[in-house]
């Protein structure tokens, strides 16, 4: 968000889906017990963090998230949603962005490729082609049609981001 700061962002909402590897080894290594088990159509005894993650996802309250958000970006107005999935490694967010002025996608896409924390990539995103790298992978925007021609829409865009870690 620091590049596009500058460009007065009036709201933002958050979709973010994490891994079980925010649980550390023991997570990773419970998440390969469990999908084990399920596949060998046995009953589960392993949890992570309570809970049985194989082939499935769980939401969960992003408070966490929405507490960082409000740190890093204060006064602004943030929705956030979050998902436990049991996948082993990944952060994948999809982020909707709404300005107070009208944008224009070259801005917005200058703004982040002068980033050095972030890399455009053209979508899908894939979780694999970001195992290896520090930086967060962002798809290019995709803007709302906005604008006088339609006052009722808010000027926004929304993108995806997978990164390996959480940043």
């Amino acid at each position: 968000m620091e590049p596009i700061v500058h460009m007065s962002v009036k709201s933002l909402a958050v979709a973010a889906v994490e891994p079980v590897s925010v649980f550390g080894r023991e997570g990773v290594e419970s998440l390969a017990r469990q999908a084990v088990n399920r596949l060998r159509g046995e009953t589960v005894e392993d949890r992570v963090d309570g809970e049985v993650l194989a082939f499935t996802q769980l939401a969960r309250a992003g408070d966490l998230l929405t507490a960082d958000m409000a740190a890093v970006l204060p006064g602004l107005d943030a929705s956030v949603s979050l998902t436990l999935a049991g996948s082993f490694h990944g952060h994948v967010a999809h982020v909707a962005i709404t300005f107070v002025e009208p944008v224009e996608e070259s801005e917005v896409l200058e703004a982040w490729s002068e980033s050095a924390r972030l890399q455009l990539v053209d979508p899908p995103l894939r979780l694999d082609s970001v195992v290896e790298s520090d930086l967060v992978s962002l798809t290019a925007p995709q803007l709302s049609p906005g604008g006088p021609s339609f006052p009722s829409l808010p000027w926004s865009m929304d993108f995806g981001w997978g990164a390996p870690q959480a940043h």
